[in-house]
């Protein structure tokens, strides 16, 4: 979707695949990345302008993940990646912002959806710690939150479920694929 902000207009549309469309973010690299919450796959769309100031979009690729997309606000320039977290688990993937080609993912590989369509209930005791999928309190059903690099070594998931942080360690292994070891939790 572009506006004209100027005239407060549509300029264009470019319809995309997947269940609950909900936003985009942006790619770095002239392209955003549209968000389907509700599907196992994010959609990159690449944006042009051509010599006379018109732009177009067009879906490039259709990247699979191993869970539900839910952000993939947390850009890492060194490493060239975002990281797309999950709405339907503490964990998220990343995925190279020039060739959209999937390096790795991180996190834990819960997932919390039922085959009856159903989802998993939280633990009624706090103290707990394994990973729950719905708490009754915290508003919605979106298990991660917002990701964060924390320096372009660090970051940081949001596990709203679990109403902790996890900070992880990334780095490159000798075949590009980017590695994560957890450096800890910590309780919010």
């Amino acid at each position: 979707l572009e506006i004209d902000i100027k005239n407060m207009t549509l300029v264009s549309e470019l319809p995309v695949d997947g269940l609950t469309n909900h936003h985009a973010d942006s790619g770095f690299s002239s392209k955003v990345y549209a968000v389907p919450k509700g599907s196992d796959f994010v959609n990159s769309v690449k944006l042009k302008r051509d010599g006379n100031g018109g732009t177009s979009m067009e879906v490039i690729k259709k990247i699979p993940l191993i869970h539900k997309p839910r952000s993939g606000d947390a850009y890492n320039k060194e490493l060239g990646v975002i990281l797309m977290v999950a709405r339907n688990r503490p964990m998220g993937t990343f995925i190279d912002t020039v060739t959209d080609e999937v390096l790795g993912t991180i996190g834990e590989d819960v997932d919390c959806s039922l085959t009856s369509g159903g989802t998993l209930l939280a633990q009624e005791n706090p103290n707990d710690i394994s990973h729950q999928c719905v708490t009754p309190d915290y508003g919605g059903d979106q298990v991660s939150g917002h990701p964060y690099w924390l320096t372009s070594e660090m970051v940081a998931i949001v596990d709203r479920t679990n109403r902790q942080i996890s900070v992880y360690r990334v780095s490159k292994d000798g075949n590009g694929a980017l590695q994560s070891s957890l450096v800890g939790h910590t309780s919010t």
